[in-house]
């Protein structure tokens, strides 16, 4: 399973939307219009939120389901869970759960004051973020500290990773191909693929922090 994470604001739910219009069902519909963002697997915030017995886990007002999948379980192509290399522990979880899997994942990397003047660009981004800033309790330095221990834990488990950096990614077509060649997602590499992806990029956005 490709694992579309990072550290926010840095361009996972462009690539999570992009893979929903190459057909790939990541597991979720859900976006947020205030932020320009969205599409977290819903099963495994709901999971996350169970084990960790978080009620507001990842974020407040995140649907409610009784018959979520269970993480060990999980077998889709794509899904998104931006919030995974936030905390060590998050890691330590998956790693343990999803053992033998063989998981991908693909790491999308900002500069961590730009992903926090991201978050405060806008007063609808301040509300929702400050909520989710609160219930991981992260500023800037702490971020760092636990971005790189998780992927530290990450190469410790042989994990496959790929990092690209946002904005560079805006820029050409390396991540599509990526997700063809590494991915497996073949559809990534078609003709209609590159379009979409040029399609979702939008360079007038990428400087003033109002791309994801």
């Amino acid at each position: 399973m490709l694992v579309i994470t990072g550290t926010q604001r840095s361009g996972t739910s462009m690539t999570a939307q992009y893979l929903t219009k190459m057909g790939i069902n990541v597991g979720s519909d859900l976006w947020h219009d205030d932020i320009n963002g969205g599409l977290e697997n819903i099963d495994i915030c709901l999971w996350y939120r169970k084990k960790l017995k978080i009620p507001d886990f990842p974020f407040s007002d995140l649907p409610e389901k009784e018959d979520f999948i269970d993480l060990k379980d999980m077998d889709l192509k794509a899904v998104k869970f931006s919030f995974l290399l936030m905390q060590p522990e998050l890691v330590r979880i998956w790693l343990k759960e999803r053992h033998g899997k063989k998981d991908k994942f693909l790491v999308l990397m900002r500069n961590l004051h730009d992903v926090f003047k991201s978050k405060r660009s806008t007063p609808e981004r301040r509300e929702r973020f400050k909520k989710d800033t609160a219930i991981l309790n992260q500023n800037v330095p702490m971020l760092y500290q636990n971005f790189h221990h998780s992927l530290q834990l990450l190469a410790a488990a042989h994990a496959d990773v790929r990092l690209f950096s946002f904005p560079d990614i805006c820029y050409n077509l390396d991540l599509p191909k990526t997700l063809y060649i590494w991915g497996g997602i073949p559809e990534a590499n078609s003709p209609k693929g590159h379009l979409e992806w040029e399609n979702l990029v939008d360079h007038n956005k990428i400087t003033n922090g109002q791309k994801r």
